[in-house]
């Protein structure tokens, strides 16, 4: 004890180098348990990789009869859908070019003496078809071009009783212009399914009608048996100025009062919206092609190959 207090320094030396050894040897020591939780936790993980390698699947019976009754009902309602699109167009029926141009003819007289005096039609009322009055369209058109027909016809014959004014223009368009494919669009995947526009006609109604009449005619237009989508609709009004002010201020003398029966509830008169209004509607008539699911023949199985 003397040397030691003789010699202090040695002391200090000493008693630094016996913490400096305990602190490595704990560090020295958590180091090692991690190391040793580390390579456990290595070695279970490889050990369920190789479990799992190692085994053999099978398909579960139960599963797969799943998967299909699920194909199945998917593909019902696939068939279904389709199917009841098809109900609500137009079917495309044989027809021939004579016959074609017959009706067309038939129902523009049937027509104009149904709006005698009452609707305006434009001269030479063809129903949009001013190209099929004096020659036959050809013989791969008319049954496509008959469908169209009758979708613009039924429609024409629902709204004009209403009150229509007016037919002011009908004018017939080309069909769907294929869709240009975007050339920075990623190009599809080789299996996967590129969808296909959907073919189209369209024409423009231009019409003239009081507006309790074009509320009518604008009811009608669900209940066409064609497949018809408004694609825009422009209106005005007829009388777009608005009375001046030194107009309305002045007092208008009240004309004389009917003489009201017992009971009867008195018509208030009209003050706006008595006008009418030109409508522009441009229509799309849709053309759901019926799809036929080809169903795929079952392969016999492979006779499994004799062992030598």
């Amino acid at each position: 004890m003397n040397w030691f207090k003789e010699n202090p320094v040695v002391l200090a030396i000493a008693a630094t180098a016996l913490v400096g050894t305990l602190v490595a040897g704990f560090f020295a020591m958590d180091a090692a348990v991690r190391q040793d939780e580390a390579l456990a936790s290595y070695t279970a993980a490889i050990t369920n990789l190789r479990r799992l390698e190692g085994k053999q699947p099978f398909p579960n019976e139960a599963n797969l009869k799943k998967i299909q009754a699920s194909v199945e009902a998917y593909k019902k309602d696939i068939t279904d859908f389709v199917a009841s699109l098809n109900k609500i167009e137009i079917p495309v029926a044989e027809i021939s070019p004579q016959k074609f141009q017959d009706d067309l003819r038939v129902a523009a007289d049937n027509l104009r003496k149904a709006t005698a005096n009452k609707t305006t039609l434009p001269e030479n009322f063809f129903f949009g078809f001013d190209a099929y009055r004096t020659q036959l369209p050809p013989q791969g058109e008319a049954k496509e071009l008959n469908r169209e027909f009758l979708a613009i016809k039924s429609l024409i014959e629902a709204i004009v009783p209403l009150g229509i004014t007016s037919i002011d223009t009908l004018v017939r368009h080309a069909g769907a212009v294929p869709v240009t494919p975007d050339p920075k669009a990623a190009p599809p995947k080789p299996n996967e399914a590129v969808a296909k526009p959907l073919p189209f006609d369209s024409f423009t109604l231009g019409i003239t009608a009081p507006q309790n009449s074009f509320i009518s005619a604008f009811d009608k237009i669900p209940a066409n048996p064609g497949f018809l989508v408004l694609r825009s609709m422009t209106i005005e009004n007829t009388n777009p100025t608005a009375p001046l002010k030194a107009d309305t201020g002045k007092p208008q003398p009240a004309p004389a009062r009917a003489p009201v029966t017992p009971g009867a509830s008195e018509k208030l008169p009209t003050i706006f919206g008595a006008e009418s209004v030109k409508a522009t509607l441009v229509f799309e008539i849709l053309d759901f092609p019926e799809q036929k699911v080809e169903e795929k023949k079952t392969q016999p199985p492979t006779p499994p190959t004799p062992t030598k």
